[in-house]
């Protein structure tokens, strides 16, 4: 600027023009029904953000560029921001899809009544995720060898956490270790069972049902 030949210069002035279409408005459009979920609008600047949402409630957040929203039962959603900063006034919107959990099948790979040292295999069906079992193991399927209940958290696609029916498993106690005394050529099972069977050299001997047995060949003997 010149006047009377002096030559002068304004203070310098910053222009920041906000371009709307890079502002990122993060948060899931498919959501689970009865949970929390974060939405946010990151703009770089200090504006005032003003949350409404249907289909759920705002827990925290208003008047800020994250906000935490508790969705209710399945249905259509939606999430709207307007972000208010000096001139600027721009409404962001999202629509929410919100799904009820889908229970996981499990499947069972033998019998749930078995005997000690036996074992019964439990499956979650695919199509889940992040698998943790009532016993606190990880995985999609489980070996079981104790008595219990046993069930299976585990996430969808989506993110919803649903649990599986539970399973309850029997373990059953393994019968006594026999007793067996040798009188002469007689050997006696002196443990009560409801059933004998007598083997030679691992080989069950036929007809030798009883608690006793007359030795008739050399050879191992057992009972079982």
């Amino acid at each position: 600027v010149a006047r009377d030949s002096c030559i002068a210069e304004t203070n310098k002035l910053v222009v920041r023009v906000l371009d709307t279409t890079t502002v990122p408005f993060d948060g899931r459009e498919k959501a689970c029904s009865n949970t929390q979920t974060c939405y946010s609008l990151l703009a770089g600047v200090l504006a005032d953000f003003q949350w409404t949402v249907s289909g759920g409630t705002l827990i925290s957040g208003q008047g800020g560029p994250v906000a935490l929203i508790a969705w209710g039962d399945a249905g259509d959603g939606e999430v709207t921001v307007r972000m208010v900063f000096k001139n600027c006034d721009l409404t962001f919107r999202k629509k929410v899809e919100i799904r009820d959990p889908v229970v996981p099948g499990i499947a069972i790979l033998g019998d749930t009544i078995i005997c000690e040292r036996d074992s019964v295999l439990l499956q979650v069906v695919s199509g889940f995720h992040d698998h943790l079992w009532s016993n606190g193991k990880r995985g999609q399927t489980l070996i079981v060898k104790k008595s219990g209940v046993y069930s299976c958290r585990a996430a969808s696609s989506h993110g919803c956490i649903a649990h599986t029916r539970e399973v309850t498993v029997q373990v059953l106690p393994g019968p006594r270790i026999p007793t067996v005394i040798q009188i002469g050529s007689t050997l006696i099972c002196i443990t009560d069972y409801d059933r004998y069977q007598w083997y030679r050299d691992g080989e069950p001997i036929p007809g030798a049902t009883e608690r006793e047995y007359e030795i008739e060949k050399n050879g191992e003997h057992r009972i079982r």
